[in-house]
């Protein structure tokens, strides 16, 4: 017969598990918050005054949507830095 587990076992289990993911679903996780970074800065390039991210006010070369992308790429590294030092 097993004997009970101490109750912090499981949670602490349970937090191991979910930073073991595989390569793929990192890889997801990061395109995933790409786009969403991408969209709210385009978002934010419509909706307040004084954000360009392209020649007037439209994204129409390839070069403008790169640099959508380098942008929001600088804001996921940047939150990655700063959120441990933020809530830990």
């Amino acid at each position: 017969m097993q004997s009970p587990a101490a109750p912090g076992a499981l949670a602490s289990s349970l937090r191991l598990k979910r930073w073991q993911s595989s390569r793929a679903e990192v890889q997801m996780a990061f395109l995933v918050r790409l786009l969403i970074s991408a969209a709210a800065l385009f978002v934010a390039a419509r909706v307040a005054p004084g954000i360009r991210l392209g020649v007037g006010d439209r994204l129409n070369t390839p070069s403008d949507w790169m640099t959508l992308l380098v942008v929001a790429v600088i804001f996921g590294v940047v939150n990655a830095v700063v959120w441990p030092v933020v809530f830990w």
